[in-house]
């Protein structure tokens, strides 16, 4: 599969951090940045009630057994989800559907002072155009997104947004010589199931999310590393 996301030049030899859960889609996302030449920093961010890493962690060591410009880390992120899920609930103009839209706010702007600690300018998501639908995935939700960030100094890029299903994705993964299954923990939506969220509502909780970050401190407490965490020579 060809990235059509940047040039071969541009790629080469940049470091880059990834919000991998261990699921199917971040796991494609970190294959077509590390054989692009990127150093991944890999990232999993959860709750402090997710007190399984086995998942997680056994994606971030066959991915860090094949590739040498890997390295993975994991943290707690409980108490700011938990803050800026509440901003957000009380700065919409009507209740959110089900989706992951805040989850990926939370983690998102959780991770920026730690990206620029270490130097890290550009961010990865393992957004699929198959899961376009989803709130926090549709192109509206991603320019959106994308464009806070830009404001702050990030890139952001998608490289499973090419992915249009599911089994492509298994299949791609399977071709690497990687677990097919999803390795990572359950949230409640997963359950629940994700809703159509109108882009005004969408708007609205990505401004207050950007809105309460620079007005606040992310609070993330790493849990485990593997490969050199976050060190990336």
């Amino acid at each position: 599969m060809v990235i059509n996301m940047d040039t071969k030049e541009r790629l080469q030899s940049r470091k880059i951090i990834l919000f991998q859960s261990g699921g199917r889609d971040s796991t494609a996302a970190a294959v077509q940045l590390l054989e692009n030449g990127y150093h991944v920093i890999s990232v999993t961010l959860a709750n402090a009630g997710d007190d399984l890493i086995d998942l997680p962690r056994k994606r971030a060591i066959e991915l860090s057994d094949n590739y040498s410009n890997y390295c993975w880390g994991m943290f707690n992120f409980d108490d700011w989800d938990q803050k800026i899920k509440e901003y957000i609930k009380n700065n919409v103009s009507s209740t959110l559907p089900s989706s992951c839209l805040p989850c990926a706010l939370s983690k998102i702007t959780a991770i920026i002072p730690f990206a620029e600690n270490i130097g890290v300018r550009s961010l990865s998501l393992g957004y699929t155009s198959y899961q376009g639908d989803w709130a926090e995935q549709t192109e509206f939700a991603i320019d959106l997104q994308r464009k806070k960030l830009s404001e702050l100094g990030f890139d952001l890029l998608l490289p499973a947004r090419e992915y249009t299903s599911k089994q492509q994705v298994i299949s791609e993964l399977k071709v690497k010589g990687l677990i097919p299954d999803s390795l990572e923990n359950p949230c409640c939506v997963s359950a629940i199931g994700t809703q159509d969220v109108p882009d005004s509502l969408v708007e609205e909780a990505v401004s207050a999310a950007f809105s309460f970050y620079m007005n606040n401190i992310p609070v993330i407490e790493k849990v485990s590393e593997l490969g050199g965490f976050p060190n990336v020579n």
